[in-house]
């Protein structure tokens, strides 16, 4: 294998004239590839893509071949070979191709069609079912007993920051509804949540053991404990109480305040829930 010189080479075989413009051209060329590879690394074929058309558009824009003479092209092919030697498609073939499938492309706007064929070649997310846990079949075994129950050692609130929680417990963030938000924004004298009639059966009941309710448009800020999850109804004990519509109900107990403020974050099961772990929740944040 050729050692890699650190003098430059220059085409000999075509008419070429380099100056300092060429020079920082070929070097934000290289930086341009260097970044497209770090981001490769999750998506490869859209950011080579890219690159590619980058890299034609210059050379059609710039006027290369006005501007250096006739042998650039080869001698661009001839820079970026010899700083990425591992790299394929730098040959001058490749670069004269990258040219026309840039002059293919400029009658649209620099985004239009090459976003189209960038977005067909991303890979697509996948989505993921869950399935909504079955209350009547929850009710049948549990009736109105508690499906899990928690309890802590009263420490006493202590000042933000201070009072230690159970980094590896689960805790379930819930949306709160619109019109029991003022409910929850006041933490401490929050003392029940009720689910809403869709609850995903991938949670595990017998860990849930936080809760976290999350305030759209502001995120999450207060930490409770669940002290009994059980089934019961939205309107229990009121006169229009409906005996069918069972939905998961948790009794709470205040915490702390896990953050100072509202923090946001992404709820992945229909909009509505995210379920983790106290340390996870907190290395992402």
């Amino acid at each position: 294998m050729e050692d890699i010189i650190s003098e430059p080479r220059i085409v000999k075989s075509h008419d070429i004239t380099l100056d300092t413009e060429y020079a920082e051209w070929i070097a934000e060329v290289k930086h341009r590839y260097r970044s497209a590879q770090v981001k490769a690394a999750v998506k490869v074929n859209s950011e080579k893509l890219l690159f590619n058309w980058q890299l034609g558009r210059d050379l059609v824009v710039k006027k290369a071949e006005e501007r250096w003479g006739s042998g650039v092209v080869e001698q661009v092919s001839l820079d970026l070979k010899r700083e990425f030697p591992n790299e394929d498609g730098f040959s001058t073939s490749n670069l004269w191709y990258m040219k026309k499938w840039y002059l293919f492309y400029s009658n649209d706007s620099d985004t239009e069609k090459l976003q189209r064929l960038v977005g067909e070649l991303q890979p697509k997310p996948k989505t993921i079912h869950y399935k909504q846990l079955n209350f009547f079949e929850l009710f049948d075994q549990y009736a109105y007993d508690a499906i899990t129950e928690n309890s802590m050692v009263c420490e006493g609130i202590e000042e933000y920051g201070k009072r230690n929680i159970e980094e590896g417990k689960n805790v379930l963030i819930s949306l709160v509804k619109k019109d029991n938000e003022a409910y929850f924004l006041d933490g401490e004298l929050s003392k029940i949540y009720y689910t809403g009639k869709k609850f995903p059966s991938s949670v595990a009941l017998n860990k849930l053991y936080y809760f976290m309710p999350y305030i759209k448009r502001k995120g999450i800020r207060d930490l409770y404990l669940i002290k009994i999850a059980r089934v019961g109804t939205r309107k229990e004990g009121q006169p229009d109480n409906d005996p069918n519509d069972f939905r998961l109900v948790f009794e709470i107990e205040f915490v702390k305040k896990l953050f100072k403020d509202y923090k946001p974050v992404e709820l992945e099961i229909w909009h509505t829930f995210t379920d983790t772990a106290i340390d996870k929740l907190l290395a992402e944040i």
